[in-house]
């Protein structure tokens, strides 16, 4: 009886609480990094990439309405839904440019450029590298970055860089 009390209780304060959207930004270009060019390699080509911070905020609860402390990332894919030639992800059995991941520093991408049940608190910040042969820098908005785990896949708006981050260079 308790223990059904308590999962009643427990259910619908998570109901009643706000729970954050994980989200995304573009921080700019990555003067210091170069880390990916256009293919599938774990490898810079000579030309600074585009960082995109992802802040993962509670990823499980918005796919599966459970609130856990970590999280389990399959894969990534940044895209832009109108133009279908912009796309960057982690999957290794597709023609798209890799997205470089770093968690706390570090590069945790597969020597195959997967990212495949990468575990991270449910509020850890990735930041992300892709090569941009101009179209991310230029246009900056109506991109979106699929975040996939076990329960599902979660799309995630990138939002523009913000005015205090690094600056783009036209």
């Amino acid at each position: 009886m308790l223990a059904g009390a308590a999962a009643a209780w427990s259910s619908s304060a998570n109901a009643q609480m706000n729970w954050p959207r994980p989200f995304a930004y573009i921080f700019g270009i990555a003067e210091d990094q170069r880390l990916v060019g256009p293919t599938k390699l774990l490898q810079g080509v000579g030309v600074p990439d585009v960082s995109i911070r992802v802040y993962l905020h509670n990823v499980s609860y918005w796919l599966s309405k459970l609130d856990q402390s970590t999280v389990k990332v399959r894969k990534l894919k940044l895209y832009h839904p109108q133009l279908p030639m912009l796309v960057w992800d982690t999957d290794p059995h597709t023609r798209w440019p890799l997205i470089a991941v770093m968690y706390n520093g570090e590069v945790v991408n597969h020597a195959n450029g997967s990212i495949d049940l990468l575990s991270v608190p449910n509020h850890a910040l990735l930041e992300l590298f892709v090569w941009d042969p101009g179209d991310l820098a230029r246009r900056r908005t109506g991109f979106i970055l699929d975040v996939t785990t076990p329960e599902g896949t979660l799309p995630v708006q990138v939002e523009p860089s913000d005015v205090n981050d690094r600056s783009f260079t036209d």
